[in-house]
């Protein structure tokens, strides 16, 4: 459903998709992961904010998140028989 809409949006909506770390519950970072959240706003309508589920978090560098998402974008567009640069191209802030 996501890819579904990040592939059929009207030029009218804007895309931006954020990682964001997770509340640790066990309080020792046994589990250290983030979630994504993929927002479509339209002006004057309320957002839709979406999510793929977590990722796990090997670091808190931006190109160690950056090459986690890459490969969820691909399982995405493996699972939407898509292209990753047509959804890529349908985000307009990361």
């Amino acid at each position: 459903m996501v890819v579904e809409k990040l592939l059929n949006k009207s030029d009218d909506y804007v895309v931006t998709v954020g990682l964001g770390d997770t509340t640790k519950a066990t309080g020792h970072k046994l589990y250290d992961v983030k979630a994504d959240h993929i927002t479509i706003s339209v002006a004057g309508k309320s957002r839709k904010s979406m999510t793929t589920g977590y990722t796990e978090n090997v670091s808190h560098f931006g190109d160690d998140s950056a090459a986690l998402y890459e490969f969820k974008l691909k399982y995405l567009a493996l699972l939407a028989d898509s292209d990753v640069e047509d959804i890529k191209s349908s985000i307009e802030f990361w």
